[in-house]
């Protein structure tokens, strides 16, 4: 869910919809669907009434997987939210949560921060979902805007955070020794990398016996079955290098902080952030206590980047006592 518009009369969040997982089923039963019309020989009447068994429950799941566009729409003038079927009066509406939803382990791509607007009753109502925490709290800070509601934290934020709201950073001393934190931008990575890299031993292993085996038979092999099979074999290996290798830095010193992705010896990402800009840096994810992202206020601007485990929190302690070390007090 996003905020795609916002005016002193209207605010209106919306969520484009997606195909859903059963799609793939879906296509798998299509081309099985047309697997007894292809066979060899005549199409009787069992093997058209099997194919069109099939393509009517592939047809059912298409249906099913079909994109949904969800809205909630909020009349500031006629004082009315609107959502699916359901209507609440806006007087009603008491404050905006940060949540998550879906799965919070790692490896869950649906896991998301939310932000719910909070109906007198109980009821809750998702406006703002996305997996980047910085879109989230962008989009509320421009509905606070139109809409001053209290928020009621979370993700691990610390108590007094808002970073939805812009502050102009103070004035500053200079800093002392570096600030440096390494980590990855996923849990689990390592772990995984290896079990690629492990899994191509095995594949390389079966493919070298088979290709032996032809060749001990004295047959032989085209020269297209050695080329598919070391792309094959140096996509997974290349995988599991960049997996194992991927990692995330951030250093503060002298005039800038600077947060890099680099797998492979290679730069994919690099955010910079001059010193002078720098406001509070706040490690938060979907379960507190386990950050995700390095959220990195920068005047007014705000940024996220994925940054898994201890340095995370590290880095957002230690960037918190240099401000409060180097800002004057009046």
């Amino acid at each position: 869910m996003q905020l795609r518009y916002a005016s002193p009369a209207r605010l209106e969040f919306r969520k484009r919809g997606s195909w859903g997982a059963p799609v793939i089923t879906a296509i798998l039963l299509g081309l099985f669907a047309l697997t007894p019309l292809l066979a060899p020989g005549p199409v009787t009447s069992s093997r058209a009434a099997f194919a069109l068994l099939l393509g009517l429950v592939a047809l059912a799941l298409v249906l099913l997987a079909r994109p949904r566009e969800r809205n909630v729409r909020i009349a500031l003038d006629a004082g009315v939210i609107v959502a699916a079927d359901q209507s609440f009066p806006l007087a009603r509406a008491r404050a905006i949560a940060l949540t998550s939803g879906g799965s919070t382990l790692e490896a869950a791509p649906f896991a998301r921060y939310r932000a719910e607007l909070v109906i007198d009753g109980g009821e809750r109502l998702v406006v703002l979902e996305s997996a980047d925490p910085a879109r989230v709290l962008r989009d509320l800070g421009r509905t606070l805007g139109y809409l001053p509601l209290p928020v009621t934290p979370g993700w691990g934020l610390g108590s007094g955070a808002e970073p939805w709201r812009r502050h102009p950073p103070p004035a500053r001393g200079e800093l002392g020794a570096p600030i440096e934190e390494r980590g990855r931008p996923g849990e689990s990575e390592l772990g995984a990398g290896l079990c690629v890299l492990g899994g191509a031993v095995v594949v390389g292993t079966v493919m070298a016996l088979l290709h032996n085996a032809r060749f001990q038979r004295g047959e032989a092999s085209a020269w297209l079955s050695y080329l598919l099979s070391a792309l094959l074999l140096g996509f997974i290996v290349l995988l599991g290098c960049f997996m194992v290798s991927d990692r995330v830095s951030a250093r503060l010193q002298g005039a800038e902080l600077v947060v890099e992705r680099r797998a492979l010896g290679i730069v994919w990402s690099r955010l910079c952030v001059p010193a002078p800009r720098l406001g509070a840096v706040h490690a938060v994810g979907l379960v507190p206590g386990e950050p995700r992202h390095l959220l990195v206020e920068a005047g007014d601007e705000l940024f996220s980047i994925a940054f898994v485990g201890e340095g995370a929190t590290r880095l957002a302690a230690r960037i918190a006592s240099w401000t409060a070390a180097a800002t004057p007090q009046p």
